[in-house]
């Protein structure tokens, strides 16, 4: 006995899937650019941490100040931070990254801030996605 399937609606998916392929960043772009900039909030706001004891240093606000979210093309944004030391500061580990110094005096690193922010991210772009696939079947 032959096996016979038939696909109905085909054509339906086909160009629901069209449609898909067609939410481009320029789409997705205020939603990138929302989501950089509260980053952006987050990361000027965080606390500094106390002055250690006998330091004479003045804090300036220079490094939360200097925290900017930057476009190369649509839905391509960095969040940057344009103090000159900021790197040494609140980068990352290793070569260039945030010093001995400072990691022991309590300063945080921007890159887990900036990772914990991403379940929102995802979460604004599959609403997007999804909003703009709602009227596609």
């Amino acid at each position: 006995m032959p096996i016979k399937t038939q696909i109905k609606g085909v054509n339906r998916v086909r160009n629901s899937f069209r449609k898909f392929v067609s939410l481009n960043a320029r789409q997705l772009d205020p939603t990138m650019k929302s989501w950089a900039q509260d980053v952006r909030a987050i990361l000027k706001g965080t606390s500094y941490p106390p002055v250690p004891s006998g330091s004479k240093y003045v804090r300036t606000g220079r490094l939360a100040n200097s925290w900017k979210v930057t476009k190369s093309k649509p839905g391509h944004y960095a969040l940057e931070n344009s103090a000159p030391y900021s790197g040494y500061v609140v980068g990352d580990d290793g070569e260039g990254g945030q010093t001995a110094v400072h990691k022991q005096n309590g300063w945080w690193q921007s890159t887990p801030i900036i990772q914990k922010e991403i379940p929102k991210l995802t979460a604004a772009l599959s609403r997007e996605i999804r909003q703009h696939m709602r009227g596609s079947f």
